[in-house]
């Protein structure tokens, strides 16, 4: 191969993304199932008082903003990581992405 030919490499962003992906749907799970929990605990009695019912709407409100975000975030990984090629041309700048970049050592 002469130094022209340009020759298609493994997409390194995909990669990141596909790293990525586990812990992003861990993380929206686990908001998920802390926010259940405490509905769960304030259903069965685990706070009586004049604040509850007003501190139970506003905590299902929390709780279903952060769970449409956590989905949200979820989905644009995986519609992400699902648009990119494997493969890209060696002078792509996803065949040489790093997420934790070294400055001037590159």
């Amino acid at each position: 191969m002469n130094g022209d030919e340009i020759e298609d490499v493994e997409n390194r962003y995909k990669v990141e993304l596909q790293d990525a992906l586990p812990k992003v749907r861990e993380q929206a799970a686990a908001c998920r199932t802390a926010f259940e929990r405490v509905t769960r605990a304030l259903e069965n009695g685990a706070w009586q008082s004049t604040a509850q019912q007003a501190f139970e709407e506003e905590l299902r409100a929390r709780k279903d903003g952060a769970e449409a975000a956590g989905d949200d975030c979820q989905a644009a990984f995986e519609n992400a990581e699902a648009a990119e090629p494997d493969k890209v041309p060696d002078d792509d700048w996803r065949a040489r992405f790093d997420p934790y970049p070294r400055y001037g050592y590159q």
